[in-house]
């Protein structure tokens, strides 16, 4: 299985967006409005993806311009309620998770592993429970 072979499907509003795309062609995939600018290098959008999950889809730029990686989340809900949710939607997009394993403050944390792609799950209790989904380009520095 190579989900996303030759980009990231956001299934609306309707867009591939590449694995190698810079800022400023992204600006250009979307439809003005569609995205919002939140610093030099982050834009947002609400998007639908990962097999029918509607949420904030965020892209991360590096200092050089490209994609550096994907991040998705939902304002306002609690992580312990929504985890269950995004890890379906994950499993049914890029299969059973790589790697499983338990963390030391008792969450589960996933890992998907492709020649192309990294995406990890994970929730943890940082000043408070935060999740974190993120799919990076293999590109990308990918988090150790």
């Amino acid at each position: 299985m190579h989900p996303y072979p030759d980009g990231f499907v956001v299934e609306s509003p309707g867009v591939v967006i590449p694995w190698d795309v810079t800022l400023f062609c992204a600006l250009k995939l979307f439809a003005p409005g569609v995205l919002r600018k939140i610093g030099e290098n982050y834009l947002t959008l609400e998007a639908t993806s990962l097999n029918g999950l509607t949420c904030t889809l965020g892209l991360h730029f590096a200092d050089d311009g490209r994609l550096h990686y994907l991040e998705f989340f939902k304002l306002g809900t609690e992580p312990r309620q929504q985890c269950p949710v995004f890890q379906r939607q994950l499993e049914e997009a890029l299969g059973p998770p790589t790697r499983r394993h338990r963390d030391s403050d008792g969450f589960d944390a996933c890992r998907w592993t492709f020649s192309h792609l990294l995406a990890e799950h994970f929730v943890r209790d940082r000043f408070g429970i935060e999740e974190r989904v993120s799919i990076w380009p293999a590109h990308a520095a990918l988090p150790t």
